[in-house]
């Protein structure tokens, strides 16, 4: 999860600070106001924004690379929030968890977690449990 600038009326970006710190921006969501406010020059058209750090940065940083099918690495984790995906908890306990349930593969080679066909039919639930409930907000569903 790199810096991602928003484009577009309602749409979501984030600044990723070299700490794992995340500002996540959200543009208005009125599209002739959008409009006005680029036309205007005035800059970019945000609604508001939010500071994601620590626990609730991994998780977001984890469930958006899900929610795009995309490969996680586990060395890039550790560089950019300093969390070992393969020995620190709750992060071990959920990946290996979702890997078990067939959610997400993990290659040992590379150690990549990358998820299925099956974890991409119900990602907006895994990400609502696992990674923001579990992760992010330190609620356990399986205590």
């Amino acid at each position: 999860m790199d810096t991602m600038i928003a484009f577009g009326p309602g749409a979501y970006g984030w600044v990723v600070e070299p700490n794992g710190d995340i500002l996540q921006t959200h543009n208005t969501t009125d599209i002739s106001g959008h409009l006005s406010h680029m036309e205007s020059g005035l800059g970019i058209p945000l609604s508001h924004g939010r500071s994601v750090t620590g626990r609730q940065a991994v998780s977001v940083a984890l469930g958006y690379a899900f929610k795009a099918c995309k490969p996680i690495f586990v060395q890039k984790i550790k560089e950019r929030f300093k969390v070992d995906l393969l020995k620190d908890e709750p992060y071990r306990e959920v990946l290996f968890s979702l890997v078990d349930k067939g959610f997400l593969g993990f290659s040992p080679q590379d150690s990549t977690f990358m998820p299925t066909l099956a974890g991409e039919a119900f990602h907006e639930e895994i990400i609502d449990v696992y990674f923001q409930g579990w992760i992010g907000m330190l609620d356990s569903p399986f205590a």
